[in-house]
């Protein structure tokens, strides 16, 4: 499972996962995200790609897409948070927004 994957890291890591043959379940939360990653991906890399579309910050859909995928070999989580702010107010953040941030990427 690859969270993440249609963000700024995911966009270079799922091509190269896809290159060494991998399969994955991806999450997403909009679906402009998915287009712009299908645009970067060759048609039959696209196919290996089973797409969720959840919310990971809500953790009763994060425990629904466990029980949906029943077994995970690897995690690769690239989730970041960042868009609960502009990049240059997250020294500015409140401490509960640092808390939510933090359980969002651990």
């Amino acid at each position: 499972m690859l969270t993440g994957g249609t963000g700024g890291l995911g966009l270079g890591v799922t091509p190269a996962v896809l290159h060494h043959g991998g399969h994955l379940t991806m999450t997403y939360r909009e679906e402009r995200e998915v287009g712009r990653l299908k645009s970067r991906l060759s048609a039959a890399e696209f196919e290996r790609i089973r797409f969720v579309r959840v919310d990971l910050t809500q953790e009763t859909a994060v425990a629904r897409l466990i029980d949906d995928l029943g077994r995970v070999d690897v995690l690769i989580h690239l989730v970041e948070g960042r868009k609960t702010c502009a990049e240059r107010q997250f020294p500015s953040m409140v401490p509960c927004e640092w808390f939510f941030v933090f359980r969002l990427i651990h």
